[in-house]
């Protein structure tokens, strides 16, 4: 896969950093692959930097010129929790969610996201695995309130 990244995404890619492919028509599986260059020139004109990723095992489907997506995930070098993006509330430049912090009660908490992407998003702080996240209705969520959870199980840290 060949991908033109934003210059401000690149600063995150790293070589053999793991990576998720995915195309914006729904058409294929997410496919895992790593990244083997980033490149180390910025194009002037376009401000973005070419990256090359390997796909290890193709899903049926995928073929050349193919538009996807370049999902970065998290390594070793830091875990993120996965959320839906419909969890999410953004208020000017900071990014919250709403997690249940006691039996029943929400609280608006302020997180910093590692990547946002189409359906997900990765949470590199201010979450844990197990923190408990309003993931819909959160327009009507208000910090203190009083709520009946209905169970949804989110995703463990990408490593």
């Amino acid at each position: 896969v060949v991908a033109d990244v934003p210059e401000a995404d690149a600063n995150v890619l790293r070589l053999g950093q793991t990576v998720r492919i995915e195309d914006d028509g729904h058409s294929l599986a997410p496919m895992n692959g790593r990244i083997v260059h980033v490149g180390n020139m910025l194009d002037a004109a376009t401000r973005r930097v070419a990256v090359r990723a390997h796909i290890a095992e193709p899903v049926p489907g995928a073929r050349p010129e193919l538009f996807v997506r370049l999902v970065p995930l998290a390594d070793g070098a830091e875990a993120a929790v996965e959320v839906p993006n419909s969890a999410l509330v953004t208020v000017g430049v900071q990014d919250f969610v709403f997690v249940e912090r006691a039996p029943g009660l929400l609280a608006r908490t302020p997180v910093t996201l590692a990547h946002r992407g189409r359906l997900v998003s990765h949470v590199r702080a201010g979450l844990k695995p197990d923190d408990r996240v309003v993931v819909d209705g959160v327009l009507r969520a208000i910090p203190g309130q009083k709520v009946e959870p209905k169970l949804q199980t989110i995703a463990s840290p990408q490593k």
